[in-house]
């Protein structure tokens, strides 16, 4: 099973402060909102672009299979039937090269992905995502405990998967998208 990129992070508990891996800390006291949920990926765009490029490219490679079988006697494309076989390859490679990041997006979306979602009372948040939904909801009820009870001291490790695009904040309105 094929994951994507993915790094483990401790979750710790001590001094009534959540730290998520080793540069994220929150005040528990404002923490506002502990969630966790299926994630359910938006899949729509993928298969429009696989139906997209089988229906671009469909009709280019049955003509150029057609006209490497002359089916008269008469063909007004002999120059190019020579080469057809050739252009015919050339366009299901291009089909497959098209069509391969979303197979592979769609392929990846089979498996469930469930989130776990920490907002403050200001504008900072984190979402961790995981397959594992039942580890999650262990970490949320322990994080909820933890608000209320504030002698808890644990920790617990969490591999986190990164789902779709992965943002970057630089500083007050600059925001980058990060390709990997």
């Amino acid at each position: 099973m094929s994951w994507p990129n993915s790094e483990q992070l401790t979750l710790r508990v001590s001094d009534k402060v959540l730290y998520v891996g080793s540069t994220t800390a929150y005040p528990l006291a404002g923490v506002v909102r502990v969630q966790w949920e299926r994630y359910a990926p938006r899949n729509g765009r993928a298969i429009r672009t696989i139906l997209s490029n089988l229906t671009a490219f469909g009709p280019l490679i049955f003509l150029a299979n057609s006209l490497a079988n002359p089916s008269t006697a008469y063909n007004p494309f002999v120059g190019i039937a020579e080469f057809s076989g050739i252009i015919e390859f050339i366009l299901v490679v291009g089909c497959i090269v098209r069509c391969w990041e979303p197979a592979r997006i769609l392929w990846e979306s089979r498996h469930p992905y469930y989130t776990l979602s920490i907002n403050t009372a200001g504008s900072v948040s984190t979402q961790l995502g995981n397959p594992d939904g039942e580890h999650l909801a262990k970490v949320a009820r322990m994080i909820i405990d933890a608000i209320d009870d504030p002698t808890a001291n644990w920790q617990i490790p969490v591999i986190n998967y990164h789902i779709g695009d992965n943002i970057h904040q630089s500083g007050p309105g600059s925001v980058a998208k990060a390709t990997a």
